[in-house]
């Protein structure tokens, strides 16, 4: 696994440049495959009697995307969606999923520059979570 490392840092460092320049018309992988990958996660998840409340909401993100038209795009795309106001309300009325998409978001974000303002979003336990530049614009 620590042999991967190199690999797995020059994919983040690729999906933040596609992030960062909006070019996600050259996709590694599309918003529809991810969606699909991650619905076979919720069945396994429902077959295995484990907990699937993280690949639901996942899968509910993805198919927002998908329904919004980003299908085709590179998965990274997923931002799209997550910059959107409908999404931060909606997010903001699931807990759960909430506080952990806020973790992955600040994460991300430390990885990057903080030169741009982030944003507070307050999550429905009441706390504020911090989402970096590049994922919310």
């Amino acid at each position: 696994m620590a042999g991967s490392a190199p690999l797995f840092a020059d994919d983040m460092r690729r999906m933040a440049r596609v992030i960062a320049t909006n070019s996600f018309s050259a996709p590694e992988s599309t918003i529809a495959s991810v969606r699909a990958d991650i619905a076979r996660l919720v069945d396994v998840s429902d077959d295995l009697g484990i907990g699937a409340d993280l690949p639901n909401f996942a899968a509910s993100v993805f198919q927002r995307a998908v329904d919004a038209g980003y299908g085709a795009e590179e998965h990274c795309a997923i931002t799209k969606v997550l910059r959107s106001p409908s999404f931060k309300v909606a997010l903001s009325r699931h807990a759960t999923a909430g506080g952990l998409l806020a973790s992955l978001h600040r994460s991300a974000c430390n990885m990057q520059s903080e030169s741009v303002n982030p944003i507070q979003l307050q999550s429905a336990t009441g706390s504020a979570s911090r989402f970096g530049p590049s994922l919310c614009r």
